[in-house]
């Protein structure tokens, strides 16, 4: 078979500390093939993305050369996902802490959905989510054009 991923979606909490307690499947496969070392963002405020840290390493692994002479678009984006984002670490207990700032810019109560994006995870306000997938709903267009694309693969 294949790499074990997040996959499926599940309803967690945070605690009034901002804490969000990661849904046990998701988190033994975090500490188990990854570790506990996260980093915690979002790209367009509409949920928060959270990284194990080796996965945001190698999605924006740059040089610190080529990193001095990035394009702009690059810079763009790190710029935006490092202001936005920080380091975190899944404590003892399973939590981890999303700060205040992302909080309240992607509208996170105390109950959330962690939804699994195969190597990531995205957590959404419940509402939000459900605003977002009313409309944009899946259609069949949809998904022919992702039957024709196939898997989404890592270039070689």
């Amino acid at each position: 078979m294949g790499e074990e991923k997040f996959i499926g979606s599940y309803e967690a909490t945070l605690d009034k500390a901002g804490r969000l307690k990661i849904p046990e499947r998701f988190r033994a496969l975090l500490e188990g093939r990854y570790g506990p070392r996260l980093f915690i963002t979002s790209f367009e405020n509409e949920s928060v993305r959270i990284f194990p840290l080796p996965v945001w390493e190698e999605l924006t692994g740059t040089s610190e050369i080529q990193m001095a002479f990035i394009r702009s678009s690059y810079r763009d984006f790190f710029l935006n996902a490092h202001s936005r984002g920080c380091l975190a670490e899944v404590d003892a207990r399973g939590r981890a802490l999303i700060p205040p700032g992302l909080r309240q810019k992607t509208e996170l109560g105390t109950e959330v959905k962690v939804v699994g994006m195969n190597n990531y995870l995205e957590v959404w306000s419940m509402e939000r989510l459900e605003k977002r997938l009313d409309e944009h709903p899946l259609t069949g267009d949809d998904i022919d054009r992702f039957a024709t694309l196939g898997p989404v693969r890592k270039p070689e």
